[in-house]
């Protein structure tokens, strides 16, 4: 299998031989603001009543050092400052770059108690990963996205598969 990733800064994409995928890459907003500038106007204050209702940072399982890195590496952290995982650069320079990684598979984790809501979230968060990671900084194109449902909605979490139509820097559901 091989891919194309720009080489340079310049506009010349080379080929280059996939002999790495990561499949567990999670992007995180570098703020709740930024995502909710994706989230449908009517769904901001009933997804984040006090603001920070649900954070950019989710806390899904329990690995023993969970708590004081909330399961995220700590390398991650951007040299700017932000949430591991919230500089697509910077992960681009980690992964790409230092780890010798050929492919990325993104999967952005979030969750809501209420199944529309959850739905909500996701839809806003595939509109998030589409623009920032998959579009404004995929360059190389050695990104690939996951469209993010709800199991809690199948006829939603459809809905969702059909708004995407096939686009080829999406990987899997």
């Amino acid at each position: 299998m091989t891919t194309t990733e720009r080489a340079d800064a310049g506009t010349q994409r080379r080929e280059i031989a996939v002999t790495i995928v990561d499949t567990d890459v999670h992007p995180l907003p570098v703020s709740v603001d930024v995502l909710k500038s994706y989230a449908p106007a009517e769904w901001v204050a009933k997804i984040w009543p006090t603001g920070n209702a649900v954070t950019p940072v989710p806390h899904f399982y329990d690995t023993p050092d969970s708590y004081k890195t909330m399961s995220l590496r700590l390398d991650a952290v951007p040299p700017g400052g932000g949430f591991a995982g919230s500089d697509p650069d910077f992960a681009a320079k980690q992964l790409l770059v230092d780890a010798g990684v050929s492919i990325a598979s993104l999967e952005p984790m979030c969750d809501a108690q209420l199944p529309q809501a959850e739905q909500v979230l996701k839809s806003t968060y595939n509109d998030w990963l589409a623009d920032v990671w998959l579009d404004k900084h995929n360059a190389h194109g050695r990104w690939r996205g996951s469209i993010s449902v709800s199991a809690q909605t199948p006829e939603l979490a459809g809905r969702e598969i059909e708004r995407w139509p096939a686009i080829p820097i999406c990987a899997r559901f």
